[in-house]
């Protein structure tokens, strides 16, 4: 009997890089589901993601799913943590860069939370990567404007997310991770 797990996400890039760890799964279906979502300012990912679970939950009756992102910079001190969205929304890759070129120290993480609710209780997965901030020159020289694939060098990369293919960014990528910790716990709690 096939199973339904819904996304609530409505980036289909997001959906696409959580949907593919379930590829190997052809008895679960997975859906998205485009609704708005509250973006609550809160000190955790945990704290956010539960919040969007439980408005998630009010539009989709069964299985669902929701996730967030924070990145946090060794040289201010973790920030901008769950704030980071809006950072590089106001900020820019390029501005990022020279700002963290000024202060001597590239070092990022990233953190990626998937909350489930498995039709019983919410469950929590995370991921992280560690990595470096792009230079000011090859920040300059993306496309992409607006989030972190102008950015993020993973480490054991050589290239930024956005000069990667897709294959090749997924073996990287926290929620690609988070979302292959779901998968399993879904295999493992179904089978």
């Amino acid at each position: 009997m096939q199973k339904t797990l819904t996304i609530a996400t409505g980036n289909p890039k997001k959906f696409s890089m959580i949907a593919h760890a379930f590829e190997w799964m052809p008895e679960w279906q997975i859906e998205r589901a485009d609704i708005d979502l509250p973006e609550l300012q809160a000190d955790t990912l945990e704290e956010i993601a539960r919040t969007k679970l439980e408005a998630a939950r009010s539009a989709i009756p069964w299985m669902c799913l929701v996730d967030d992102t924070a990145f946090y910079l060794s040289a201010l001190s973790g920030f901008p943590g769950v704030y980071a969205k809006h950072f590089i929304k106001r900020l820019g890759p390029i501005r990022i860069a020279e700002i963290l070129e000024r202060l001597g120290d590239p070092r990022i993480e990233m953190e990626s939370l998937l909350a489930l609710w498995d039709g019983e209780d919410v469950r929590i997965f995370t991921s992280t990567r560690s990595g470096a901030v792009a230079s000011t020159e090859r920040a300059r020289g993306s496309k992409n404007q607006h989030d972190y694939d102008a950015l993020f060098i993973p480490d054991g990369a050589d290239a930024t997310f956005e000069q990667m293919s897709m294959t090749e960014k997924w073996t990287y990528i926290p929620r690609v991770q988070s979302a292959q910790k779901v998968a399993a716990y879904l295999r493992k709690r179904f089978s």
